[in-house]
C-alpha cells in the first residue's frame, strides 16, 4: 500500500474537511428545522448524529472527494504512482470520522 506524496495527502484531507463541514451544515440545518418549535435543546445535541447517519455522511463525503479527485485527474496520476483508490477514499474519510468522534465526545 503506497501513500500519496504529502501535498496530495494535505489536499485530500482539506477537501474532505471542507466537504464534511458543508454537509454537516446542511444536515444540522435540516435536523433543526424538523424539530418542533417548542423544544429547546442545545446546539451540541443538534450536532450529534446517530451512528447510521454518521456512516452515511462519511460515505457521502468520501464519494464526493473521490469524484473531485477524478475530475482533477488526480486518480489517474496517483494510480501511476502506485496509490490505490481505496487509499484515497480512506484518507478522504479521516476528517469526517475524526470530527464526528470529537462532536460525539462533547
Amino acid at each position: 500500500m503506497a501513500l500519496p506524496p504529502g501535498e496530495f495527502i494535505r489536499a485530500i484531507l482539506f477537501r474532505g474537511l471542507v466537504i464534511w463541514f458543508g454537509m454537516k451544515l446542511v444536515v444540522t440545518a435540516g435536523a433543526a428545522a424538523l424539530r418542533q418549535s417548542g423544544e429547546t435543546e442545545s446546539w451540541l445535541r443538534v450536532l450529534q448524529l446517530t451512528p447510521s447517519a454518521v456512516l452515511l455522511l462519511t460515505g457521502f463525503v468520501t464519494w464526493l472527494v473521490i469524484i473531485d479527485a477524478g475530475r482533477r485527474n488526480e486518480l489517474l496520476f496517483l494510480a501511476n504512482l502506485g496509490v490505490a483508490r481505496y487509499v484515497i477514499g480512506s484518507l478522504a474519510a479521516v476528517p469526517s470520522i475524526t470530527c464526528e468522534i470529537i462532536i460525539g465526545l462533547m
